[in-house]
């Protein structure tokens, strides 16, 4: 009898830890992004997901693209693209010009190291982080994150804090 109990403790605890790791990573990994942002533009980017009067789904080789407006926004009619990001090029920004020409990459905090900053000058985005908001009774998801000059975040936002892996902006200063 106490065997039997044994093992049944055993496999519900496996069973437990398996719907927990499911759970987990039930929404796997994210699909590619490319953002769009008109050149020279710094300041805070918002995606708004899901919206009715949002731009229509583009997409450039199997890539999500976002073309932010000269004022950092955009609504889209995709839903929130979250989940795991397994590496670094998933997620794609660039500056380009009025003919939507790439005229540059942008980095993420996340990917800079001492080594890619020579000075706190150098343009970079912060880690994107989603957000929730109730407006009119209407659940609203929209992704925030920064593109500016590290010391231009120091000075606007001095609590800023990047998270993620790697170097966070706080380490740079």
């Amino acid at each position: 009898m106490k065997k039997g109990i044994k093992y049944t403790g055993i496999l519900l605890f496996i069973i437990g830890i398996l719907y927990f790791l499911y759970l987990f990573n039930w929404k796997g990994t994210i699909e590619k992004e490319i953002h769009y942002i008109p050149f020279t533009y710094v300041g805070p980017v918002l995606i708004y997901f899901d919206q009715k009067d949002g731009m229509q789904k583009e997409r450039i080789n199997g890539a999500r693209l976002y073309r932010i407006s000269s004022a950092g926004v955009l609504k889209t009619k995709f839903k929130a693209n979250d989940g795991w990001i397994p590496n670094d090029s998933i997620i794609q920004l660039f500056y380009v010009d009025s003919l939507n020409n790439v005229v540059g990459r942008i980095p993420y905090s996340h990917l800079l190291t001492y080594d890619t900053i020579r000075t706190k000058n150098y343009i970079g985005a912060t880690q994107q982080v989603y957000h929730s908001s109730t407006i009119n009774n209407e659940s609203i998801v929209y992704l925030k994150y920064m593109v500016d000059t590290l010391n231009t975040i120091f000075e606007k936002y001095p609590n800023f804090n990047s998270g993620g892996p790697g170097i966070g902006l706080k380490d740079l200063k």
